[in-house]
């Protein structure tokens, strides 16, 4: 488990613990180890790499999603012997394009990385947190039929997901996990 700081520091399992220990991204290729990530409307992200049998998580807020959090773990998983073409990635529920409204500092942050992801709808900006980690992930070299980054919108459902956009401060978060080196 990690203390999120929407940063892009990866922790690799068996590493002496910084002070303080604060991580958006976890990688194993022990077995055992769940790694876990908790979100309520950032983007928790899973990797696994079934051939090297190295696994990772991140927790992808819009400050670490535009930062590299998600190919800073697939290198991360690469010190460990996987190949980025052989990362599966999936993609948790999270706040999609449809209702993740910025202001112009924020949406000039996302243009820089993937222009693409950048809306404009109704005289409102929003942004897609979920194709910007898919480009940053190709970018890193993964396949793009193994990246699923379609996840339900956490602000569209408030009867299964918690929000922080939507509900406020104090609320829940979802936990995000994966099994170490099975």
């Amino acid at each position: 488990m990690m203390r999120h700081v929407h940063g892009t520091n990866v922790w690799r399992v068996g590493e002496p613990l910084p002070e303080p220990a604060e991580f958006d991204g976890l990688v194993t290729d022990q077995v055992g180890p769940v790694l876990t990530t908790f979100a309520a409307d950032c983007v928790p992200l899973l990797f696994a790499d079934p051939v090297a049998r190295v696994c990772g998580s991140a927790h992808a807020g819009w400050r670490g999603t535009v930062a590299g959090v998600a190919p800073r773990v697939v290198a991360r998983m690469g010190e460990l012997g996987a190949r980025p073409a052989d990362v599966r990635v999936a993609l948790g529920p999270s706040i999609g394009p449809c209702c993740f409204e910025v202001q112009a500092d924020v949406a000039a942050e996302f243009a820089r990385v993937c222009a693409g992801s950048v809306q404009q709808r109704g005289g409102r900006t929003y942004v897609d947190l979920w194709q910007t980690n898919r480009e940053l992930l190709l970018k890193a070299g993964l396949a793009p039929e193994h990246i699923d980054a379609a996840p339900p919108c956490t602000h569209c459902d408030p009867r299964r997901f918690y929000s922080y956009r939507r509900d406020g401060a104090g609320i829940g978060q979802h936990l995000a996990f994966i099994l170490g080196g099975s």
